[in-house]
C-alpha cells in the first residue's frame, strides 16, 4: 500500500534516525523527496547521501543544544 502525501520539497527532522525504525523513516522520507535532518546518538554505518546527520544525545540538555545549533 502506498500513499501520495504530497510532501516532496518539505523538511523533516527525524530523531533516532541512525538505525532501526528511525533509519527506515529517513529512507522513506528521502524517497518521497523530503529534505531530512536525522538526529541520533550514533551515526549509521551507511549514511544516506542527501541527509544531514547530527550526532547528539537528546536525553541530555547538552545534546539538545548541540542538535538545535546544528539545525539552525
Amino acid at each position: 500500500m502506498s500513499f501520495d502525501l504530497e510532501i516532496a520539497g518539505m523538511r523533516a527532522v527525524v530523531t533516532g534516525g541512525g538505525r532501526g525504525v528511525g533509519a527506515a523513516v529517513v529512507h522513506s522520507l528521502v524517497a518521497a523527496g523530503v529534505h531530512v535532518v536525522a538526529i541520533a546518538r550514533s551515526l549509521p554505518d551507511e549514511a544516506v547521501e542527501c541527509v544531514h546527520y547530527v550526532r547528539a544525545d537528546l536525553a541530555t540538555a547538552e545534546g539538545v543544544e548541540q542538535a538545535v545549533s546544528s539545525v539552525y
